[in-house]
């Protein structure tokens, strides 16, 4: 059973992150900066995220944004659960050694 704590914490950050962006564009950079600023004192942690890397939620955008290969939406979009986990998830918690 995973930790939630994690996955609320830097769900939060996720929010505060696209607040103070508002809609200016956000980089492959930008992103992982973000996720590694959120993420970093939770490295190996035994991270549950619940809902929180959905692609239409906060911390899913920007785990889109920052993992993904493609600068298009629709693209994202079209990824059904299995190539979302393979090409976006995996990565993301990979990153932070999160069991």
């Amino acid at each position: 059973m995973g930790n939630h704590h994690v996955g609320r914490a830097m769900a939060t950050a996720a929010k505060v992150f696209w607040v103070c962006n508002g809609d200016a564009p956000v980089t492959k950079e930008m992103a992982l900066a973000a996720i590694d600023a959120a993420g970093e004192e939770f490295r190996c942690a035994d991270a549950e995220f619940d809902d929180h890397l959905f692609p239409d939620e906060p911390l899913g955008r920007l785990i889109r944004i920052a993992f993904g290969p493609w600068t298009d939406e629709q693209e994202a979009a079209d990824l059904d659960g299995e190539g979302w986990y393979e090409t976006i998830e995996r990565p993301f918690c990979q990153r932070f050694e999160f069991c």
